[in-house]
């Protein structure tokens, strides 16, 4: 059974998260706050991304809090990942995504074997880059109110 989630790292968005914390209350509503507008861009970005065909990968696209700092944004049709990812021979496998891509790779020939149109992945690394850089500039924020 494929699994339907996949944890990723943003290189160096711990140290800024951990630093800004450190300011207490402010820093925090702005890791709060920063946090929950990527993710909600990235559900938006994905549900525009998506190809649509009934409209149900895109309606089932959805970002929820996880915790204070944490938010989980996912596509919740079984066949969102064939979608992403492609099927059979034609699985696309990005650099940091290779832990669950990989499940929809096969090395022969498959009766299905569908182009990867992805729409998750591309929400997902622009915002992670504006991420690091909102964070980057509500910490200069602060220090300058220092």
């Amino acid at each position: 059974m494929a699994k339907n989630f996949l944890t990723i790292e943003i290189e160096g968005v711990s140290d800024l998260i951990y630093k800004l914390v450190k300011f207490g209350d402010k820093g925090k509503a702005a890791v709060k706050d920063i946090t929950q507008i990527k993710a909600k861009d990235i559900e938006a970005d994905a549900k525009r991304n998506a190809p649509v065909d009934l409209g149900k990968l895109k309606q089932g696209i959805e970002a929820w809090k996880i915790n204070t700092y944490t938010w989980e944004v996912v596509a919740k049709e079984p066949y969102s990942p064939y979608v992403e990812f492609g099927t059979g021979t034609k699985v696309k496998i990005p650099p940091g995504w290779e832990e669950i891509a990989i499940e929809f790779k096969s090395p022969r020939d498959h009766n299905v074997n569908l182009p990867a149109r992805p729409y998750l992945r591309p929400a997902f690394d622009k915002s992670a880059k504006l991420y690091e850089k909102d964070l980057k500039k509500a910490l200069e924020r602060l220090i300058k109110k220092i």
